[in-house]
């Protein structure tokens, strides 16, 4: 089962400054069988709750300039009962930071941030073993993303966009055949 709550609170300071703020809760319950060979059947208890807190600043510079910051903030509790593993507790910040700019026909955006994901349930506890083996010591995947893109107004009609990026990560989570007939995510 899953709840959750989301919000969001824009404030215009004046005429150039606009702050948004962007709290949202989450909680997941999840309930496993997992076959255990020396006891038999283990019930295992995921719990996970997180609270995310998101904010932006934007300024306009100019009616085409405009700067904006984010700024998101994710607690995740992880929980697990009936499992050999113990408990971790998973904090992150991910702050991003986003310069856009048009003059006449041509648009431009820069954005640099850090990113997290944590795995999700079916990587963290597979699915009993029929096509995904649990992996309980997943840690969660981190990095850096970097884009910048321009798109060009050609007439009413038409547009033409190019955009690079890059990124670079760490514990990625890639999900790995483990047998013939079995995937299994590893970092």
């Amino acid at each position: 089962k899953q709840w959750g709550l989301d919000s969001s609170l824009r404030y215009r300071l004046n005429t150039s400054n606009m702050l948004t703020l962007a709290p949202r809760l989450n909680k997941r319950v999840y309930l496993q069988k997992q076959n255990d060979e020396s006891s038999g059947t283990v019930k295992l208890s995921h719990d996970e709750s997180s609270l995310y807190l998101g904010s932006s600043y934007q300024y306009t510079m100019t009616p085409n300039h405009q700067l904006k910051l984010h700024l998101r903030h994710t607690l995740s509790s992880y929980q697990t009962k009936g499992a050999s593993t113990e408990s971790e507790t998973f904090n992150q910040t991910s702050p991003a930071l986003s310069l856009v700019a048009s003059h006449q026909n041509m648009s431009w955006g820069l954005n640099l941030g850090q990113y997290h994901r944590f795995p999700t349930l079916l990587e963290f506890y597979g699915d009993g073993g029929k096509t995904a083996v649990a992996n309980l010591s997943l840690k969660p995947e981190s990095g850096y993303n970097f884009d910048i893109g321009c798109k060009f107004k050609l007439s009413e009609y038409g547009e033409l966009s190019i955009h690079g990026y890059a990124s670079e990560s760490q514990n990625m989570i890639l999900v790995l055949q483990n047998s013939q007939y079995t995937l299994r995510a590893e970092n």
